[in-house]
């Protein structure tokens, strides 16, 4: 069964959302149907035949695609990949190529640029894809990469009880 909620106020400090099951009088078209019509969009979505699976993509693998968008996290990038969603439905993989992987000195690709990548970490998991425009070994980029992640947990973790009582 579904339900249709509207989203009043959302509080993200707090990490609440205020919804309501009736839409607003002040709304003219509640915003739920829009996210409606995306999703049927999605489950829609058909693969080309000759599409490139995110399952079967290795590290290294060459690709092309068009910028989608850009963000502060990097630009997003569609490379012509679908992975399987839930109940095996073709879901389209947006990758991303964050800013420490573009080329150094360059302007940051913008919306509508056709980029030449290569795959440096398929997460077939959560359906996402890593991208690189680096040239040179790709397998030593993604070791270098997962370095970095291990120092940055490093980082993060907090002091324990333990540690706290001496």
């Amino acid at each position: 069964a579904e339900l249709d909620v509207y989203v009043l106020r959302a509080q993200v400090a707090d990490a609440r959302l205020r919804v309501t099951l009736r839409p607003p009088a002040e709304w003219d078209e509640p915003p739920v149907a829009w996210a409606r019509s995306l999703r049927e969009k999605k489950l829609r979505a058909t693969p080309p035949a000759d599409a490139r699976w995110l399952d079967e993509l290795r590290v290294g693998d060459a690709l092309s695609g068009t910028v989608l968008r850009t963000a502060r996290c990097g630009a997003f990038v569609d490379v012509g990949c679908w992975r399987r969603g839930g109940g095996g439905a073709p879901r389209r993989v947006d990758a991303l190529l964050p800013p420490d992987q573009q080329q150094a000195g360059g302007a940051p690709p913008r919306a509508g640029a056709a980029l030449d990548v290569r795959v440096l970490e398929p997460l077939v998991g959560s359906g996402r894809l890593l991208l690189t425009t680096h040239s040179g070994d790709a397998a030593a980029l993604a070791r270098r990469l997962a370095d970095a992640r291990g120092a940055a947990r490093l980082r993060r973790r907090r002091a324990t009880t333990r540690a706290l009582a001496v």
